[in-house]
């Protein structure tokens, strides 16, 4: 009589589980991919910028500066960040769910502002 009742449990618990909407669109995952190829072309036209000219005459020009001072530090930045971002969003397309979708926006997110900003 246990088993039964535990089966019947077990039964209507997964039938509820199963009945739930899945809270992710495709729309979503499109997202994070889109916003990862971005990111992978802003650090490609970033490292285009940075070592299109020699480092004194970027340091002498006044946008360059801060954009490329640290230029080798930001690209090994970029291209550890690019690693957790990729298995990230691999992770978030295979699965699927909310959290690891989340985890893949974050890591996106972290890949993206890797590269300095252009200042204002």
């Amino acid at each position: 009589m246990r088993k039964i009742a535990l089966t019947l449990f077990l039964a209507l618990g997964l039938t509820a589980c199963a009945n739930q909407p899945n809270p992710i669109s495709s729309v979503t995952l499109y997202q994070v991919k889109n916003v990862y190829a971005i990111g992978l072309q802003l650090v490609v036209d970033y490292r285009n910028y940075c070592w299109a000219r020699p480092y004194a005459v970027l340091m002498a020009d006044p946008v360059a500066k801060p954009l490329c001072q640290n230029r080798r530090a930001n690209v090994r930045a970029a291209q550890s960040a690019k690693a957790v971002a990729k298995k990230a969003v691999n992770t978030a397309e295979a699965i699927g769910t909310s959290d690891v979708i989340t985890v893949a926006w974050n890591a996106v997110n972290v890949f993206k502002n890797a590269v300095p900003a252009v200042p204002k």
